[in-house]
């Protein structure tokens, strides 16, 4: 569901992996129940902000995932 609203969002020629995102979620769910968090998906959100702002690669990602584990460290 949200490759196919991030295809619409953005005008790239290139379209996303549905296969890839489907392993990725199920990675980080399956990897924040070992910390004792909640499985969420709040991958539209903060892609579609990505998309929006103009990121081109993944750093955007990997930046935010960072941000969030420093603060949940912290």
């Amino acid at each position: 569901l949200s490759s196919a609203a991030l295809d619409k969002l953005s005008h790239a020629k290139k379209s996303y992996d549905s296969n890839r995102e489907l392993v990725a979620q199920g990675l980080s769910n399956m990897t924040c129940s070992f910390f004792g968090g909640l499985p969420g998906t709040s991958v539209i959100a903060r892609s579609s902000l990505a998309v929006l702002a103009g990121a081109k690669t993944r750093r955007a990602s990997l930046i935010h995932a960072s941000l969030l584990l420093t603060s949940v460290y912290l």
